[in-house]
């Protein structure tokens, strides 16, 4: 075992000759039973140089430890520089590279697509010109089938003009109006008559009849015959008629006051507004709607 005179550190290692910690010469180490002496730094010193080889024997301590050190002395913080310069530079490498590459790749992507573009307009070109030649070679034969309008020299002079369309007949709204007025009155008669046979026959197959969308004429004679049965009499007076044709004179629409007396085991009054709805079919008008707008009184 040997130990430091300086440092007072213990090595088991017998082979090592200098101190790890400061580079002075080791000593043998006393035994645990010899008393523990300490060395005054003369003694230290003494005993330093009693240990020197003859080779070392002018040198100074400081000097004869570096000659026969094998272990050099490093700063602590020599190599955490050396590191983070050599990593500095190789970062710098790597960045240069990655910058060196991003812009061969951008400058191949230009050359590709601008090479790509070129062809895309070409075959666009080309398309556009098949495909004008397709136009204009279907206008021309449109233009080649079609037929030659005949000749005909008209009141003016004119040549080549083809025949006008015919003009559909003006709409006579007040014929069509009172057509409608006497098929209010006949149903309003027949209503009165108890007619029900002949008053079914004013309706069309599908009505918009009160709370209910597309009544049958069976679903309205059944109504109409409640009332018949109920009421000996019935009377009804009509009033304020306004009667609107449309465009086309094959619809109208009616709009009056109908006041009313039912007679009978009891008697019923009253007085509405009253909506009906007419469509001309087969040469007839028929009821296609029929509702209460307004309700005056009843009792």
């Amino acid at each position: 075992m040997k130990t430091c005179p300086s440092c007072r550190t213990l090595y088991t290692d017998d082979t090592l000759r200098f101190c790890l910690q400061d580079g002075t010469p080791l000593i043998a180490a006393p035994d645990a039973d010899e008393p523990n002496v300490s060395l005054s730094g003369q003694e230290e010193e003494t005993a330093v140089r009693a240990r020197r080889t003859p080779r070392d024997a002018d040198a100074p301590v400081d000097t004869a430890w570096k000659s026969e050190s094998q272990v050099d002395r490093v700063s602590p913080t020599a190599l955490p520089k050396r590191r983070a310069s050599t990593l500095a530079i190789a970062s710098l490498a790597a960045a240069i590279v990655l910058l060196f590459l991003t812009i061969a790749g951008a400058i191949g992507l230009w050359l590709y697509f601008r090479d790509s573009g070129g062809d895309i307009a070409k075959n666009t070109d080309n398309a556009r010109g098949d495909q004008n030649s397709r136009v204009n070679s279907n206008l021309n034969r449109n233009s080649a089938a079609q037929p030659t309008p005949t000749t005909a020299n008209n009141s003016n002079g004119n040549a080549n003009l083809p025949a006008p369309s015919p003009t559909p007949p003006a709409v006579d709204k007040t014929q069509a109006s009172g057509e409608v007025s006497e098929a209010i009155t006949g149903w309003i008669e027949e209503s009165e008559q108890g007619d029900l046979d002949s008053l079914i026959g004013r309706y069309a197959n599908s009505v918009e009849y009160y709370q209910r969308k597309g009544a049958s004429p069976d679903f309205i004679r059944a109504d109409k015959q409640r009332a018949f049965r109920t009421y000996d009499s019935l009377a009804f007076d009509i009033s304020n008629v306004d009667i609107s044709i449309g465009d086309s004179g094959e619809t109208a629409t009616a709009v009056f006051d109908k006041e009313w007396v039912f007679e009978g085991p009891r008697r019923s009054t009253g007085k509405v507004q009253q909506l009906l709805q007419f469509r001309r079919i087969g040469g007839a008008w028929r009821i296609t709607g029929e509702r209460d707008l307004r309700v005056y009184y009843t009792n």
